[in-house]
């Protein structure tokens, strides 16, 4: 007999991550350290009743994030929280979740988003939202390991890296490979924000460019160009000229690496690269690209003669594009 407890499921899935985020909104990880606390002196270091504290330390404890010690009674983290939600990790994602905080409200607004192109609500400014630096720069951080090795780069290669976000990639490019001459491209309205986030963060010896990639020219050419998370800011349709595009700032020889997400490659946690796109329509910011076309599009570029396309290891339905310019 089937159940209907999938759908119910699916209906109330929100309440969960709701919960989470609020704990995040809170800072009971942080509050929490690494040992645990009573929860009387939580409530008194996060302001909340502690009658409604119990209830939302409950839910944490069933989510997997918190252990409720039946010996002490206190509240203590789980070895998962601990690694990824306590400010005192260098594994710590909390600041760069507490950009989904601020998305929340507007998935209230999706079928408007699909039915007309538009939401109602505003996304939150890149540059005003200071979780959006943090989450691009943790993301970047995760990624790392599994990217890094993908490219073929030298420490005396000239790297142009195009939508910089946070300037992580040229960052960990710089400390983990040794490459020094980079220039960062970035539009003006987050390239203050990035510059002094990422100095800030370590980034030495680096040049900055204000501007939008879809107009801007330099007046250099490069043996590798990085556009890393912005394909899926960009229509389907506008592939074909944008790779063109950047693949004639490059060297004869040189690289242009794509990284983001994809859906229809059958891999496993496609279901977030779906979801991602839809976050990317409530934020009329874009969405997700098909793997095949993206590849394909790559292909089309007059300038560009072999394309490889890998996967990412790792959860993640992220792939890495290459396409070389013709000597």
């Amino acid at each position: 007999m089937l159940s209907p407890a999938p759908i119910i499921e699916l209906a109330t899935a929100y309440w969960k991550s709701r919960a989470f985020l609020a704990a995040l909104k809170l800072d009971i990880f942080a509050a929490l350290g690494s040992e645990g606390q009573p929860p009387a002196v939580l409530s008194a270091k996060l302001k909340v009743p502690e009658e409604k504290l119990r209830i939302l330390l409950g839910t944490l404890a069933e989510l997997g994030l918190v252990e409720l010690r039946q010996d002490t009674g206190d509240v203590a983290p789980t070895p998962l929280s601990a690694m990824f939600l306590n400010p005192a990790s260098p594994a710590c994602m909390a600041p760069a979740l507490r950009y989904a905080v601020e998305m929340y409200p507007l998935w209230d607004n999706l079928e408007n988003a699909l039915r007309q192109g538009e939401s109602r609500a505003a996304p939150p400014s890149k540059k005003d939202t200071p979780g959006f630096l943090r989450s691009m720069h943790g993301r970047a951080q995760m990624l790392a390991p599994a990217v890094l090795p993908l490219l073929d780069l030298k420490p005396e290669d000239h790297i142009l890296d195009v939508a910089a976000g946070a300037g992580s990639w040229s960052l960990l490019l710089q400390q983990r490979v040794g490459i020094r001459n980079l220039l960062l491209l970035e539009q003006p309205e987050l390239l203050g924000e990035m510059r002094a986030f990422i100095t800030t963060a370590g980034l030495e010896k680096a040049r900055f460019a204000d501007g939008d990639y879809r107009v801007w020219s330099p007046s250099e050419s490069f043996d590798a160009i990085l556009y890393f998370g912005a394909l899926h800011q960009e229509p389907a349709a506008a592939m074909p000229e944008l790779f063109a595009r950047l693949t004639s700032w490059l060297k004869p020889g040189g690289q242009l690496y794509v990284l983001d997400l994809f859906y229809g490659a059958g891999e496993p946690n496609s279901l977030f690269a779906y979801l991602f796109g839809l976050s990317m329509m409530i934020t009329r910011s874009g969405s997700v690209q098909e793997l095949a076309a993206a590849v394909a599009a790559l292909r089309s570029c007059p300038l560009v003669g072999e394309v490889r396309e890998q996967r990412v290891p790792g959860d993640m339905p992220y792939h890495l594009l290459r396409a070389r310019r013709r000597t």
